[in-house]
């Protein structure tokens, strides 16, 4: 790369670099505008990709029902449905899972729509056995899941009854005696609640939000993917209204402190929540904000000195100490980044939170060595790649790595 390409290269860092906040982007970001674009990626996925587990009963009378579409098929469909054994019904259930997702909107929804009838006709069957039963139930709310999912992203969603025809499928099965049924149906049931209350419906609302996510945690305080989907739901809800998302993010984890919860991964994501929460609660964000801008940081270092003296932070509070010392670093403030360290060292040391004690002390560690290095040569015993001995007076007034 060359001399001015490298310059050019550097300027652009340094400039996008000063644009950092601290701690009241990071926050932002984690509980706002990354929260929403994760969302839309669940959402999709949620709804348009997931799958259950296919069996593999195939007939060619299956094949020609779903062939194109169920819509061009209607008649065969209905030959199934209506006078099919179960060993076939259950077979084209399968086969439709294979629904078009790239057709036009109207076949999309039509075939999804016939999967959930079939599906409802299925589990009513008495020759079903567990397993079957099973299946046919993650069926019957994925493809109601999937409906709802279609008709949102069109913008198509009727008066109220798909709304109402989703909550009322996920109501049967909230309480099922498989655990994986009846998480599935709680895990709906706050999330169709949630963006309904985020688009303007009287379907969902914060108290509604609330009872859905608390008897998820109460049924499954252990599980990774109940609390991962919950700090989403809160997310969407925070993005469309700050003040109900906050008071939503306190509530669920003062719901999870209620519960026996051993689980690692799940006690890590409450640590984590409880730091952004302690975070947010302190106002240190714009504190950070007015400091940077005045550069009186006397009230910056009393705060975070307060932050840093509690003794069970986490990983996700000592990153965003981090970013703060990076953000000295890229405007050569190195004092002031050296000064965080050392608080942080103390902190680390202190930290009854192994993991974040780690990552603390690794932190400080490469950050002495990074800003204690600023302004010094660095003595070269080496060859270049020619052999030859490097001449560092070529390299003086150039910034070089």
């Amino acid at each position: 790369m060359s001399k001015r390409r490298r310059s050019r290269s550097r300027s652009r860092s340094f400039s996008a670099s000063k644009k950092r906040t601290g701690f009241r982007t990071l926050i932002e970001t984690v509980m706002g505008i990354s929260a929403a674009l994760i969302i839309l990626a669940g959402l999709y996925w949620w709804f348009f990709v997931r799958e259950v587990v296919e069996e593999t009963v195939k007939t060619e009378t299956q094949a020609a029902a779903v062939k194109d579409s169920v819509v061009d098929n209607k008649a065969s469909f209905e030959a199934i449905r209506d006078g099919g054994d179960l060993d076939q019904m259950r077979a084209l259930l399968v086969e439709l899972e294979n629904w078009p997702r790239d057709a036009a909107t109207p076949v999309r929804l039509e075939t999804v729509s016939r999967r959930l009838e079939l599906a409802e006709k299925i589990i009513q069957h008495p020759d079903l056995t567990e397993d079957q039963r099973v299946f046919t139930a993650r069926t019957i709310l994925e493809s109601m899941g999937q409906f709802y999912g279609i008709s949102l992203s069109e913008g198509i969603l009727d008066d109220g009854t798909t709304v109402s025809r989703y909550l009322n499928i996920c109501s049967k099965f909230l309480n099922d005696q498989d655990e994986d049924v009846s998480r599935e149906a709680q895990l709906s049931k706050a999330k169709v609640l949630v963006f309904e209350l985020t688009r303007g419906n009287d379907s969902g609302s914060n108290e509604s939000i609330l009872q859905a996510i608390s008897s998820l945690i109460e049924r499954f305080p252990n599980d990774p993917v109940v609390i991962s989907n919950i700090r989403l739901l809160t997310g969407r809800v925070n993005e469309s209204d700050p003040r109900a998302g906050a008071k939503l993010f306190a509530d669920v984890v003062t719901a999870y402190d209620r519960e026996s919860v051993t689980q690692p991964e799940v006690l890590q994501q409450i640590r984590s929540m409880k730091d952004l929460l302690a975070l947010n609660e302190s106002g240190f964000g714009q504190i950070a904000s007015e400091a940077k801008a005045s550069g009186n940081f006397e009230k910056y270092f009393e705060k975070l000195d307060e932050l840093l003296n509690e003794p069970d932070t986490g990983v996700d509070f000592v990153n965003l100490v981090y970013n703060e010392i990076s953000y000295f670093e890229t405007i050569g403030r190195h004092e002031l980044a050296r000064q965080i360290l050392d608080k942080l060292k103390n902190s680390a040391l202190k930290n009854t939170n192994q993991a974040a004690q780690l990552q603390g002390l690794r932190v400080v560690k490469f950050g002495l060595i990074r800003n204690e290095l600023v302004g010094k040569p660095i003595d070269f015993n080496e060859t270049d790649s020619n052999g030859k001995p490097i001449d560092v007076t070529r390299l003086a007034n150039r910034p070089v790595i």
